[in-house]
């Protein structure tokens, strides 16, 4: 399936979580208009992913963006 477009977020939506993280997130995009890698356009914007053993008995759950197929 080829992704053209998907819904606009709103600002609300980038507040949870930013742009350049929520294109990271869509592993099927890979480049954006015109034939730019994503990483190279939005990887220094990445945030961070930092894997960290719990401190109690409780997992922090991530939030991603997932485009169905």
């Amino acid at each position: 399936m080829v992704v053209q477009s998907i819904k606009p977020w709103t600002h609300q939506d980038l507040q949870v979580r930013s742009l350049p993280d929520r294109i990271r997130d869509i592993s099927r995009l890979t480049h954006l208009y015109p034939c730019v890698p994503k990483d190279d356009a939005f990887g220094r914007y990445y945030t961070p992913v930092q894997v960290e053993l719990p401190s109690t008995e409780y997992i922090q759950p991530m939030l991603l963006t997932h485009v169905p197929s």
